[in-house]
């Protein structure tokens, strides 16, 4: 019987845990999703969530195509959580506190569905309570909480035990209607669980999963509602159908690879996570090239997925709990890994947020399990089944805070990441990146440094022009115009066909007053791309500079007219027309 005390404690417990994460600024994501974002901050722009004007172009179109279509900052199809964010900024405006204590909030109600989850499955109070408060103040959640972009997985998780809750209430009333409203509202909540993250396409097994373990591991009791089961499969079709054919992902989120490298790399992955999960010291994102085949942690994925099977194969009705645990774990771990040659993704703690039912699940039984045993050492000392479960609560929770201090904001943990993949190039970028935007040039040039000395000439794009365009800034701000010079004409040394350096270059020139030089290199970056839209908005300036206003005002027409919703052009083009009135 689910008892609203217990509901409570859990809430009560999992606040009080993660309420200094409240005290953050925004990290991450949350630079394009939330501040730097106009999409969220009107109203007018909801109906945007319905229409093509939702996907966002990644960066890299900047840097080719001269447009970079901001949208909803999203790159994937997520209008539950974006919409999640228009209320929130209605709320709080641009306060960190307001989205990170949304987080917080939704993260101890989903410690508490998953306290009720697992009473319905197994009926057994003391397991379920105890699940439900460890994946509430497991650090592991510290990603998730404090960096809002990161929210899609805590509305997933959310939605999908809705779901499943209530599918359970449809299947247990007698009355039809009743049963088809429980029915509705499921689907509606599965719905909104694909549409906060494409991970919940997985749900149906874990619907299916559930179900299986509530009717005690009959299949046939099971399959005695399949055709239930028939809207669960059709949702995951239809999803998919808007994904990829109406709001298409502008980000590659597949990496085909050989079965057994994936293998390898899968072990690898989950060895990682384990250690994380058990030891959950500073939790930082692992950066890419940064997990180089650790012998230790493939052996212990590979040991895990082994006894995995043999758990689930051999011993799954001999402890329920337990090969429940593991299962979900593996519905939601393992396609986000690309053992099935599905989603790509960096290794980061946020995709362990679902799964994380599984392994508390686990953790849970041993606890309860090895302080119930009738053994010498519980027979002298009987207070061990309420020690070790307020042991661990107490381990997990004093990482937690500590993961709350690091989460803090985007220097730390860049710091932090640093100090644990210092030989990581891209680690170094980030930091770099991360002194720049706070005006600290000196480090940020250091860092750069170093990541380009780390790379060996082997940086990503990504990061060679986030290297090269912030040093380029750094030394214009700073009026070394030859030293910026240097790093344009390096850029284009490297990547010739990119009209943004070529720009950046004119810049340099115009700043300096070489106006003929800053035209010449602007026309080298219409060569490449005569819609490049940045070169056209340049070239007004220079010409503006130049007091020849109809050369000015040509090149922003044209920018216009290759980009009619280009707010820089427009506004360029008036003060133009105002500098010609007053001439006048």
């Amino acid at each position: 019987m689910i008892r609203g005390k217990f509901i409570f404690l859990i809430i009560t417990v999992v606040f009080f845990v993660w309420v200094g994460a409240i005290l953050g600024d925004f990290v991450y994501d949350d630079s394009a999703l939330i501040v730097n974002n106009p999409f969220i901050k009107s109203p007018q722009n909801l109906g945007l969530l319905f229409s093509k004007n939702y996907i966002s172009s990644p960066v890299s179109d900047f840097f080719y195509q001269g447009a970079y279509n901001m949208g909803s900052g999203e790159s994937t199809y997520r209008p539950v959580a974006t919409l999640s964010y228009f209320v929130n900024y209605a709320l709080f405006g641009l306060k960190p506190w307001g989205y990170r204590l949304t987080n917080v909030l939704l993260h101890a109600v989903n410690a508490a569905l998953v306290y009720i989850l697992l009473l319905q499955l197994f009926a057994w109070p003391k397991f379920a309570i105890l699940a439900g408060l460890l994946f509430g103040v497991h650090p592991s959640s510290a990603e998730v909480i404090a960096c809002t972009g990161f929210r899609p997985n805590i509305l997933a998780m959310l939605f999908s035990l809705l779901t499943i809750m209530l599918y359970f209430k449809a299947q247990d009333k007698a009355s039809v209607k009743a049963r088809y409203s429980f029915l509705a509202l499921s689907l509606f909540c599965f719905f909104l669980a694909v549409f906060s993250k494409e991970i919940a396409v997985f749900l149906p097994l874990a619907l299916f999963t559930c179900e299986y373990y509530r009717k005690n591991c009959n299949f046939k009791k099971v399959l005695s509602s399949w055709k239930s089961y028939l809207w669960y499969l059709a949702l995951p079709l239809v999803y998919l159908a808007v994904y990829f054919f109406l709001m298409r992902p502008t980000q590659n989120i597949f990496d085909a690879g050989g079965w057994l490298r994936n293998t390898v790399r899968v072990a690898d992955i989950f060895g990682a996570y384990l250690k994380n999960m058990v030891f959950p010291e500073d939790l930082v994102m692992i950066p890419p090239m940064a997990m180089l085949k650790s012998y230790f942690n493939i052996t212990a994925g590979a040991v895990f997925l082994i006894w995995s099977g043999y758990v689930l194969l051999r011993k799954r009705k001999f402890s329920p709990e337990i090969s429940f645990g593991i299962l979900w774990f593996l519905i939601w771990a393992l396609p986000m890994n690309n053992f099935f040659n599905t989603f790509r993704i960096l290794i980061a703690n946020r995709f362990l947020y679902i799964p994380l039912v599984g392994f508390t699940a686990v953790i849970a039984v041993l606890l309860i399990k090895f302080g119930d045993k009738k053994n010498i050492l519980t027979a002298r000392l009987p207070s061990l089944k309420y020690i070790l479960p307020l042991a661990s609560l107490s381990y997990f929770s004093i990482f937690a805070f500590s993961n709350s201090a690091l989460w803090k904001n985007e220097l730390l943990i860049c710091m932090s990441v640093v100090e644990k993949y210092p030989e990581s190039p891209t680690a170094r970028v980030d930091l770099g990146e991360t002194w720049f935007k706070r005006g600290n040039y000196p480090e940020a040039l250091y860092e750069f440094d170093i990541a380009v000395s780390k790379a060996q000439g082997k940086l990503s794009l990504f990061d060679f022009v986030r290297v090269y365009s912030d040093a380029g800034q750094i030394f214009m701000a700073r009026g070394e115009y030859k030293r910026a010079e240097e790093k344009y004409r390096e850029a284009i040394a490297v990547t010739p066909n990119m009209p943004y350096f070529y720009v950046a270059l004119g810049s340099c020139y115009a700043k300096q007053g070489f106006y003929d030089k800053a035209l010449k290199e602007l026309a080298a970056a219409k060569n490449i791309n005569p819609l490049y839209v940045p070169a056209y908005l340049k070239g007004g300036t220079v010409y503006s500079l130049m007091r020849k206003y109809e050369d000015a005002r040509q090149e922003f027409q044209r920018a216009l007219k290759i980009d009619p919703h280009s707010q820089e052009a427009k506004q360029d083009l008036d003060n133009l027309e105002e500098v010609i009135q007053k001439k006048k």
